[in-house]
């Protein structure tokens, strides 16, 4: 009898997400905004009052999409381990109606982005739960977001720099300032590569338990300031694969399905790109 893991398994694997390993990619931004026809335009406004009502904190904002040169350029690029692509900026409601499969021919949205996968001094990765008052609310997530405009140096994307920028905003000045740049890789979300995510583990010379408890201080900071929370918790996942699956079925609802990928499908590249960092 076939088990209910294996099944899920299964599924998880047909909507795998490309992943390299240090790879030798460039994106290069270009200048000006992607353009739509009436039709699109129209198409992206109902997407996203569709979108705003399920929910309304978000914010139809600027992000920047990859332009493939031919259809299947990205996937190639992932068996390869390079490629040169080109960058433009778009908005939210672009990415939303790719992954729904509203946008034809060429008009891909490949958001660029960065996720900060925290190394403590005794193994552990970090993750954060995301604040009541946020999208996504209760929410298991890396710590990172989409790249902008200031994350191009002489127009080609530096990911450290998105990186360095969402560790300040999400941990605070003191762990956010802490670490460097241990390991790399690149993955992309499924349904299209609707997402392309920088990896990055950020060695920080702290144990866990010293990052829990400098966050809490730093939490309390902000509510004394009135400040904007975005992650209600961190929590910790000691990077040895045995804990990987217990991690997983102890907090299966609330992870974000992208780091539900990461942890369930791609065990073995994750902890070689945790092992750049010892």
């Amino acid at each position: 009898m076939v088990s209910d893991a294996w099944v899920e398994r299964e599924q998880l694997m047909k909507y795998s997400s490309p992943f390299a390993l240090e790879p030798d990619f460039q994106f290069c931004l270009q200048e000006g905004r992607f353009a739509f026809t009436a039709e699109e335009r129209n198409r992206l406004d109902t997407v996203w009052r569709e979108h705003a009502r399920e929910k309304p904190l978000n914010y139809n904002g600027a992000l920047f999409t990859v332009l493939e040169k031919s259809e299947g350029g990205l996937q190639a690029a992932f068996r390869q381990g390079c490629g040169h692509f080109r960058v433009v900026e778009t908005e939210y409601a672009h990415y939303l109606a790719t992954r729904q499969e509203l946008m034809v021919g060429q008009r891909a949205c490949h958001s660029l982005a960065a996720s900060v996968l925290p190394l403590t001094q005794d193994g552990c990765l970090i993750f954060g739960r995301m604040a009541t008052m946020k999208t996504d609310s209760g929410e298991i997530k890396f710590i990172g977001g989409s790249s902008e405009r200031a994350d191009f140096v002489e127009g080609c994307y530096v990911p450290e720099r998105t990186a360095r920028r969402e560790l300040l905003e999400e941990l605070g000045p003191l762990l956010g300032s802490a670490g460097e740049l241990a390991g790399f890789a690149w993955m992309a979300r499924p349904l299209h590569l609707a997402s392309l995510t920088a990896l990055l583990v950020w060695r920080i010379p702290w144990t866990a338990a010293a990052v829990l408890s400098q966050y809490d201080r730093q939490k309390a900071d902000w509510r004394r300031a009135g400040g904007d929370i975005e992650l209600e918790e961190l929590l910790v996942l000691r990077a040895a694969e045995a804990d990987f699956a217990c991690f997983v079925n102890m907090h299966r609802g609330r992870l974000a399905p992208f780091l539900r990928d990461l942890l369930t499908l791609h065990q073995a590249e994750l902890l070689r790109v945790c092992g750049r960092g010892e």
